[in-house]
């Protein structure tokens, strides 16, 4: 996982590109909804295949991926109470601990 390294005065366009928000042929972003929907659905796959059994399998890393990756998305948030975190974090938090949460 890994957050933007976004500019205080980066345009719009700068910070949808950042997030890797898609353009249409028409070259306009995809809406934010659209984008978090992606971004969940790419994390729930991604968790539910680290998740799978058997346990030993090694796809993405396995059980043990599937741990590091939440350790270092957790590592990358903001410290408490000086930052908001970003948007994206309960989304992404959910959509892992949805795929991935019952082997916690």
């Amino acid at each position: 996982p890994m957050l933007p390294d976004i500019a205080d005065n980066a345009s719009e366009t700068a910070l949808m590109d950042s997030l890797g928000m898609i353009k249409d042929k028409k070259g306009e972003y995809e809406t934010f909804d659209r984008f978090l929907t992606r971004t969940e659905g790419l994390v729930s796959i991604i968790a539910n295949i680290m998740a799978s059994i058997p346990t030993d399998h090694t796809l993405l890393g396995g059980h043990t991926g599937a741990l590091d990756w939440l350790g270092r998305f957790l590592d990358l948030l903001p410290p408490a109470p000086q930052q908001p975190l970003p948007l994206l974090t309960a989304p992404v938090l959910v959509a892992f601990l949805t795929g991935a949460g019952h082997m916690l």
